[in-house]
């Protein structure tokens, strides 16, 4: 799939606006995938133009059981997958969208691209708090992720560590401490990738 090069600006805004609107992004079996589904074929034409290409296929309505009269309408559906053309359409719409597709849009791509690496990936979140007997404990999110990981699956693998303000949402730098990397370094992480405050991906190593 090709990104077309003849798509003027005010029709990728519009494609953007539909895919906001009705648009979906997914992973499955750990690969991404994104389309939309609707009743007019001609409108999921032009959005595919402007994209640059897609299959539309026609989609079969439901009728249940006990419905005598049937009178749902045909629809239609767009539909990519694949790492590296869900995130060709994606960056060709990344400006016009809004904040809630593109943090669903980075989730699924760093799913994805971290499921296809490992099978079974352990999540890690900042611990706070008391425990049983009274006494003050605490965690950050890395040291969390090795403890519920497979040491036996650690060495050479992959970290990614991101974090948002609380309040709004927006990125902070998230680069591990002394200490957290002091632990990723006796795991033998291959490579650490953690967010910075204006959302760029650094990559380092802890050998």
């Amino acid at each position: 799939m090709k990104l077309c090069p003849f798509s003027s600006r005010e029709e990728v805004i519009w494609a953007a606006g539909l895919f906001e609107g009705e648009g979906w992004i997914s992973v499955q079996k750990f690969s991404p995938c994104m389309g939309i589904q609707m009743t007019e074929k001609e409108t999921l034409e032009r959005f595919a133009k402007a994209v640059g290409g897609g299959p539309i296929y026609y989609r079969k309505p439901k009728v249940y059981k006990y419905e005598i009269i049937h009178t749902r309408k045909e629809q239609w559906a767009w539909r990519v997958t694949g790492f590296e053309n869900v995130q060709a359409v994606i960056s060709y719409l990344w400006n016009w969208l809004g904040p809630r597709r593109r943090l669903r849009a980075k989730e699924v791509l760093v799913f994805a691209k971290l499921g296809k690496a490992k099978p079974g990936m352990p999540k890690g979140y900042k611990i706070s708090g008391w425990n049983n007997v009274g006494t003050c404990y605490g965690m950050h999110a890395e040291i969390h992720c090795l403890l519920r990981a497979n040491r036996k699956r650690l060495p050479g693998s992959t970290l990614y560590v991101a974090s948002q303000r609380q309040r709004n949402l927006k990125p902070v730098t998230s680069k591990p401490c002394l200490e957290c990397a002091a632990a990723i370094r006796w795991a033998k992480i291959g490579k650490v990738l953690w967010r910075a405050g204006d959302e760029r991906w650094i990559e380092e190593t802890y050998a």
